[in-house]
């Protein structure tokens, strides 16, 4: 789908949808409860689904008549053979039950979309080290159960998500686990996240230097109920719309979150925005912008919305530390760099970094979202800003992570016509 986009001064308030990086990790340590606990839910994002559909498949029970969520716990888990999960373009859901399903009786693992092609060969490899057969290093693969604990070497700037899903498997393995780095820990909230709904399990995570240790054969027991924190990363969309135009609420946010994103507060007021914290959220007015010099190394996902920021920002932006964003569901450096280009900004990429020189106000123009949900919510939130009408292609990716991103910018512009979705 196509979505035309027209100006308009956003202003009200909306709230956060449930965190999508803690919704994987609740269910995977849930799963792993005889007792489980009860999770309230929103209509889950593509993402999410996959991960909850996996855990069915591996033999969780997931009961879904709950009034407002569902219920999981182990039931059968790890005593179905020949599961195949259907990881879709979720890398978090093969990520974190690659290593699970290792450590119970294995499974079939397919997917779809750039997933295929992103990388897996570090955890492969750790899982045939420590005992499970792995049929190849992409997707679609075959790993055999049977993996044992022990010490796990892994590199730390590849994927986070590797770390993560150790840890949120240690349960299902007698043994302890210690996950040793070897080069330094990038995405390091994500693993912090981790960690910290764990220890909420019960289950203690501790980090000397460059090794994590997880205790192998605790049972998890999570609150029951659980209720999932907001969106850092969604809200940071909604937040940058505040801040070109304003003022826009965003509440249902946990300001204390072990979120990485929960930064763009901080980096919204480094550009000039006005920013005012609230325990439930923030609210963004427009102030005197001015060039953004940043980092996105821990914080990937807000990178295309902070693109988006600086191209309407006079003067010369600079993003680093998003070499690893090329093998994402696009590569999201060169997708944010023609993004800005598309509406009339100057962008180019340098190594790792996006340079960007900004203009008070773009024309507008046709963005390509090349399938990508961050891309395409990234070009909304320019959209939003232009001069003139914008076009944003593959508007329907944004149902992997926000599926109510649509009705919320809509909220935000006060008329449901200020976006036209057509074929």
């Amino acid at each position: 789908m196509r979505a035309s986009i027209l100006p308009f001064k956003a202003r009200g308030e909306v709230r956060a949808p449930r965190s999508k990086s803690w919704l994987h990790r609740a269910l995977i340590l849930a799963a792993q409860s005889p007792e489980g606990t009860s999770i309230p839910m929103d209509p889950p994002c593509g993402d999410v689904e996959r991960t909850r559909d996996g855990l069915s498949v591996l033999g969780a029970e997931v009961d879904g008549s709950c009034p407002d969520g569902i219920r999981v716990r182990k039931h059968r888990l790890g005593s179905i053979p020949g599961a195949t999960v259907d990881c879709g373009e979720s890398a978090s859901t093969a990520r974190f039950l690659l290593p699970l399903a290792a450590s119970l009786r294995g499974a079939v693992f397919t997917g779809s979309g750039r997933l295929p092609q992103r990388p897996l060969s570090h955890l492969c490899g750790a899982i045939r080290d420590h005992g499970a057969r792995v049929t190849g290093d992409r997707l679609p693969l075959t790993v055999d159960g049977g993996m044992a604990g022990g010490r796990f070497d892994l590199p730390g700037n590849v994927s986070s998500q590797y770390i993560s899903g150790l840890i949120l498997s240690a349960p299902s393995r007698e043994e302890d686990t210690l996950i040793r780095l070897t080069s330094p820990l990038e995405s390091a909230p994500y693993v912090d996240l981790t960690a910290r709904m764990t220890a909420e399990c019960g289950i203690p995570v501790s980090r000397c230097g460059d090794t994590i240790r997880v205790p192998g054969g605790h049972i998890p027991r999570p609150p029951d109920p659980w209720v999932p924190e907001g969106d850092w990363s969604a809200a940071a969309c909604l937040l940058i719309i505040g801040a070109l135009s304003g003022p826009v609420r965003v509440t249902g946010l946990d300001g204390a979150s072990a979120q990485g994103d929960r930064r763009i507060l901080d980096l919204l007021e480094r550009a000039g925005a006005l920013v005012r914290r609230y325990p439930d959220g923030a609210l963004i007015r427009r102030g005197d912008l001015k060039p953004l010099n940043a980092s996105v190394r821990d914080i990937p996902d807000i990178f295309p919305a902070l693109a988006a920021l600086c191209a309407f920002i006079p003067g010369e932006s600079r993003l680093e530390g998003a070499g690893r964003l090329r093998l994402k569901e696009s590569d999201r450096l060169a997708a944010s760099a023609a993004m800005v280009v598309s509406l009339g900004a100057f962008a180019r990429v340098e190594g790792d970094a996006l340079v960007i020189r900004g203009r008070e106000k773009l024309p507008g123009g046709t963005v390509d979202g090349r399938g990508d949900h961050r891309i395409v919510m990234a070009a909304a939130v320019a959209a939003s800003a232009c001069a003139g009408e914008c076009t944003v292609t593959g508007w329907e990716a944004v149902s992997k992570s926000y599926p109510g991103f649509y009705r919320d910018l809509c909220a935000l512009g006060g008329n449901e016509n200020v976006i036209r979705v057509r074929p």
